[in-house]
Formats: structure tokens, sequence, C-alpha cells
């Protein structure tokens, strides 16, 4: 077994004991326009998550903080309900979207979606190939999810409700002509379009400040037996190295990353939550989230 130095966790702050920054509507101007401090056990300490919520129409900078009988701490308004639970609990949230009121009419081509996205920088950037194992675990399920789109309006191609966990994986050497650039590489957990959820390459598109960028999303079954559809809790325990090493190849054969290799790459940030491009009502909720690095 390695030593400690050597089996290293990636996510910072699981517990968000020192509070979330809360950004705006907007991707393209990520500023942050409310300190949350559900806990308040560190309100000096400086936050590592950010609560993202894009393309919605009602603002959580408003939202009061409201705790509940169990210690958990909720921040809801029409729109949304972020319940993040007290540490100690293990690093666990619930993410809810209500998309019957995010949304005036189905949505139309080009489009911006609503959504609730809790995020991290990674502080210290591993070499993937300096790793032997990257290994995910996460436990979780589907509270719910309620169509609320009229038939002859839902197009597959437009709409769904989908909750993912996206890894952005960057060339992080300074002296490379491709330093900066970056694919997404995600674990989808819920798509309403499938109860078996198929992989998917392809650009980021179909909205005005998407990136642009390479997105190498594995199927449900590469993840997870059953399917979250079910409504009951599903644990994942998945070393990622050799996934995201394919991700890193198709990503060059489409094109992307022509300036980088692998040894150029490492892990630079992740969210997790709700992307919601339909009519649906929906909530995840989830617990003992872990990215833990081995490193050679």
């Amino acid at each position: 077994m390695p030593g400690p130095d050597r089996n290293i966790s990636l996510i910072r702050d699981p517990n968000f004991s020192k509070g979330i920054n809360l950004r705006g509507f907007y991707a393209e101007h990520p500023e942050t326009i409310r300190a949350l401090h559900p806990f308040d056990s560190n309100k000096t300490g400086k936050a590592v998550w950010i609560l993202d919520q894009w393309a919605s129409r009602y603002n959580l900078k408003d939202a009061a903080r409201e705790q509940l009988p169990d210690g958990s701490v909720r921040y809801a308004n029409t729109g949304k309900t972020v319940i993040l639970h007290r540490p100690g609990n293990g690093n666990a949230a619930d993410l809810e979207v209500f998309g019957s009121r995010e949304y005036t009419a189905p949505r139309k081509p080009n489009q911006p979606w609503p959504h609730l996205l809790l995020e991290q920088g990674m502080d210290t950037r591993y070499l993937l190939s300096q790793m032997e194992q990257l290994n995910f675990q996460i436990t979780a399920r589907l509270r719910y999810c309620n169509d609320k789109m009229d038939s002859a309006t839902f197009k597959s191609d437009l709409h769904t409700a989908q909750f993912s966990i996206y890894l952005s994986v960057s060339n992080v050497n300074k002296q490379s002509p491709g330093y900066g650039d970056y694919l997404w590489f995600g674990l989808p957990l819920y798509d309403y379009r499938y109860r078996n959820i198929p992989r998917f390459a392809a650009e980021d598109g179909g909205k005005p400040d998407a990136t642009k960028k390479f997105i190498y999303s594995l199927s449900g079954a590469q993840l997870y037996s059953g399917s979250f559809c079910d409504g009951k809790w599903i644990s994942i325990d998945k070393d990622l190295l050799f996934f995201i090493k394919a991700a890193v190849n198709a990503a060059r054969q489409h094109g992307y990353l022509q300036e980088t290799s692998w040894e150029d790459m490492a892990i630079s940030g992740m969210n997790i939550g709700w992307e919601m491009p339909g009519t649906f009502d929906a909530a995840m909720q989830w617990k003992d989230m872990e990215l833990r690095a081995q490193l050679k």
C-alpha cells in the first residue's frame, strides 16, 4: 500500500465547512454575488466550493438560510432548492430544480437552460501520468423527476433533465504550446431520455456560452449497475484513469487537444449537479463523494 502522501484526496473541504460562493446567472460573467455559510464554522476561511445557477430566472442571492431539524441547511426559492448536510454526516447534499417555474415556454434551439451546479477547482494539480489509480466514489439517488412537458412539444435533441459529474481534464504544462486547453470528462447519473445512459462524445455546444471543448461522457453501465430511474440508492466505486486516457485519445482523434500530450494532463476542477434543458421538476441527493489519486 502507498504511504499517506501517495494517496491523496483531490476534493477539498468535502463538508462545505469553509462556505460556498454563489454566482449569478451568466457563465460568461462568473462573479461571486453572495458568500453562503451554511454551518457558520469558518466565515473567515476562503471558500473552495462555488454554486452556479446559470440561466435561471430566480436568484438564490436573497434566499434565507433555513436550518432543518436534522441540522441540515436549506436555501430555496421559486426555481430551486439546495440542502447541505452538516459536517460529520459525510459529504452530502440535495439539489432540486423546478423547470416548470423556470420556463414560460418549451426551450427552443440555442436557448440557454437552467443549471444548478456545485463546483470547485483543484488546489494542487497532480499529473495523470504520475497516477496508478484515480478512484471516484459516490452514493446517490434520484428523489423524483416529473415531466411537465406536453408530448407534442417534447424533442429529445432539445429537452431533458440530466444530473452529472464533470471533471475538467486540463493541460497544466506551462512549457507546452497547448497549455490551458482542456476537455470535459463526464460521469452521468441520470438523464430523463434514457433508462440506460449511452456513452457520449461531442463538442460542448447548444447555447451561446458553450465552451466549444470536447465532452467525453461515459455510459451509465460503465459506472454502475441498475438505473437511477428506479429511485434507489446506487453506489459508485470506480477507477477512472483508464477511461480518462481513452477520453484524451478520443479528443485528439476528433481534432481537439492537438498540442497536448497525456504527460501534460491533470484534473483541474469538477462540478456536480443539474442541467435542465427541458421543462421538468427533479431532485437528486448524494453522499460520500470522493475523488482520490494513488500516485506512483
